[in-house]
């Protein structure tokens, strides 16, 4: 095969993996792919169970005729980045959540859709001020797992 059927073969290993996380995580979990829109009532738990024998006889065929005609890059793929790159993604999704959700909860931004009364912007304030200390806390783990401690 070429690089570029071998490209295909990953590229469909991948596309199965996250579709099949989004059916668990709508199906069995209740949460909507739309991330936005309300909790979803999951399955009964054996319907669930038949669906996600499905899901992974799918996945084990894909992967079966991907480490057929790609072993390799298969192998390569599986592979686990070292820790550094966990603790980077983290550390980018803590900061992601500090600057971009939380920063929307400001009484400044919230006041943009209408006037806030004081107990409104006690509240918030208080309520941030609370969430950025988890997210503190999240970053002081992560700087304990960079140094070994």
């Amino acid at each position: 095969m070429t690089e570029g059927q071998k490209n295909r073969l990953l590229g469909t290993l991948v596309g199965i993996e996250q579709i099949r996380g989004q059916i668990a995580r709508a199906a069995r979990d209740g949460q909507s792919p739309a991330q936005s829109g309300r909790a979803l009532t999951p399955l009964p738990q054996t319907a669930w169970q038949e669906i996600e024998q499905a899901l992974e006889r799918l996945y084990n065929h894909a992967h079966a005729v991907a480490e057929q005609f790609a072993g390799e890059a298969v192998r390569e793929r599986q592979a686990r980045e070292p820790l550094g790159a966990t603790l980077y993604w983290v550390s980018f999704l803590a900061r992601r959540l500090d600057e971009e959700v939380l920063a929307d909860l400001s009484p400044e931004r919230m006041a943009q859709f209408g006037k806030l009364s004081p107990e409104a912007r006690t509240a918030l304030d208080e309520a941030i001020a609370q969430m950025r200390g988890d997210i503190d806390a999240v970053r002081e783990q992560i700087g304990a797992l960079r140094t070994g401690g």
